[in-house]
């Protein structure tokens, strides 16, 4: 199983498997990189709005134990359910909190309809900084770079990267009209990786692809010499990025500033503090 877009530290952590693999992303790695670089430039009080299941919970909870970590606090989290679509009375708890950072750990259409309506309380205008910790590419094409200007979050790769992600990304565009997003490009990675690895060890037989798979770094648009761990997570940089405004929008898909790259040995939770029962295995 090669997991693309699992949000929840649980499926990488207590709950790993020696036949999983995690490829793209996991909650620590999308609220790290963020919290940490916001915290240093005194965003230094935090509240949620999140999505009410295991994804939302598990964010909204990896995000606080960061923030403590940092020196930072939470004042508070409220949990809204799937498919709502009046986001009024959460977005008005998240204001009157006071904190300097209102952070959503929703995504997709709650995301896309929780900042239409961040824009029409006008709180875009306030003092207060929206921050999305896991929003797609086609989030910020679906609310438009006017309601999506200014956001910052945290993604595994992005299509105008370099010459490489942008080549990959016009075959896409090809036969999609629209540029991937990182799961996307996370996928075509993971299915090329085991292609691969399946065709050098010459069989599809479970342990000796895996085998071949740990072995083989992964060197493509995608990562550069990323490797799995004994975790079996990917290990490969992550970059922190912010929505342009429109009128730096120059060509269709071109959302996002890199504000800087995350290298990959802080995106990743360290393996002394991961709860894989696969390195019990291997210390045993």
């Amino acid at each position: 199983m090669i997991y693309s877009a699992v949000g929840t530290t649980d499926i990488g952590g207590k709950q790993c498997s020696r036949t999983g693999l995690m490829w793209l992303h996991d909650n620590y790695n999308l609220v790290a990189g963020s919290v940490r670089k916001l915290v240093s430039q005194g965003y230094d009080s935090w509240f949620f709005i999140a999505s009410d299941y295991a994804f939302g919970r598990n964010m909204v909870e990896v995000s606080q134990r960061v923030l403590a970590a940092a020196g930072a606090k939470s004042l508070g989290a409220v949990f809204h359910p799937l498919g709502n679509a009046d986001y009024g009375s959460f977005l008005l708890q998240a204001q009157a909190s006071k904190a300097k950072v209102v952070a959503f750990a929703n995504a997709g259409e709650q995301l896309v309809t929780s900042m239409k309506q961040w824009n029409e309380f006008g709180m875009n205008a306030g003092p207060q900084k929206a921050v999305a910790e896991l929003m797609f590419l086609t989030d910020v094409h679906a609310m438009g770079a006017e309601t999506a200007k200014g956001l910052t979050t945290v993604t595994a790769w992005y299509w105008a990267l370099n010459e490489e992600t942008r080549a990959f990304a016009q075959r896409f565009y090809k036969l999609h009209n629209a540029m991937p997003t990182a799961p996307q490009a996370a996928v075509y990675s993971a299915v090329s990786q085991y292609l691969k690895a399946a065709s050098a060890a010459g069989t599809d037989e479970t342990n000796a692809v895996l085998e071949q798979m740990r072995a083989m770094p992964v060197d493509d648009f995608y990562a550069r010499g990323a490797r799995l761990r004994a975790d079996n997570k990917l290990v490969h940089d992550f970059y922190l990025v912010e929505v342009k405004k429109p009128s730096d929008v120059k060509t269709p898909w071109d959302y996002y500033n890199v504000v800087e790259k995350i290298p990959a040995e802080d995106a990743f939770l360290p393996l002394s503090d991961s709860e894989c029962p696969l390195l019990k295995t291997s210390r045993n």
